[in-house]
């Protein structure tokens, strides 16, 4: 088997869902060389709601459409950036979501500094309730709402800057973490206690199934 260059549009969807419409954009994409789209609702005006019955109705006649003129069709799992907050619908089901951290804050000397704990009303993927909420909005209702032909043609699901603090707060200097590790002054006597770190992915599209990383270190 060859290896085959294809090229796909990052297609960004910023306005009312019109089945006709969005036909049109396909076949432009198409005859301007493009092998596929990734579906990416983006300053989308949630018209249809997004991920509503109308909502997936269309995208399913779309991606039949897109099927007989054997364009690829990849879903963006989210409604806009970064992926894990299904549109915010996430927060509002789990308003109490938070994102914790551990930050090595610099004194004016960059030779010494100190510990911080941070925390913030936010997603986060390390979160076991809060990502499989995500999954069970986004992945497994695209599973059941999609119908079967579609769900079956997509080629796979795009995510984008997993929403670890907003998908923005990972640096060199910064450690995501579930639960707090304990005081400071345990921290600094218990240095072999594990922090726990727990992340759950959508392996299979087919299923929609989701799997449990559990992955430990001393802090």
């Amino acid at each position: 088997m060859r290896n085959r260059l294809s090229f796909l549009s990052l297609w960004s969807i910023n306005d009312a869902l019109n089945l006709e419409e969005l036909k049109a954009g396909l076949d432009e994409l198409r005859l301007a060389g493009v092998d596929g789209v990734i579906f990416h609702p983006r300053f989308y005006p949630n018209t249809p709601t997004y991920m509503s019955e109308s909502y997936l109705n269309i995208i399913s006649d779309l991606i039949i459409y897109a099927k007989t003129t054997g364009m690829v069709f990849w879903m963006y799992d989210e409604n806009g950036w970064p992926s894990g907050t299904a549109g915010g619908e996430v927060m509002k089901r789990l308003p109490n979501s938070t994102c914790k951290w551990v930050e090595w804050v610099s004194d004016q000397d960059e030779h010494r500094g100190r510990i911080a704990f941070g925390s913030k009303l936010a997603v986060s993927s390390l979160d076991p309730v809060a990502t499989h909420t995500f999954i069970d909005i986004t992945y497994d209702g695209y599973r059941k709402g999609l119908s079967a032909e579609a769900f079956d043609y997509v080629t796979g699901f795009f995510s984008d800057e997993v929403a670890f603090l907003d998908g923005h707060g990972i640096t060199v200097k910064t450690v995501q973490f579930l639960g707090m590790i304990g005081s400071r002054s345990n921290m600094k006597r218990n240095t072999g206690k594990r922090c726990f770190l727990y992340c759950r992915f959508c392996l299979s599209k087919e299923k929609a199934t989701s799997a449990s990383v559990s992955a430990t270190g001393s802090c």
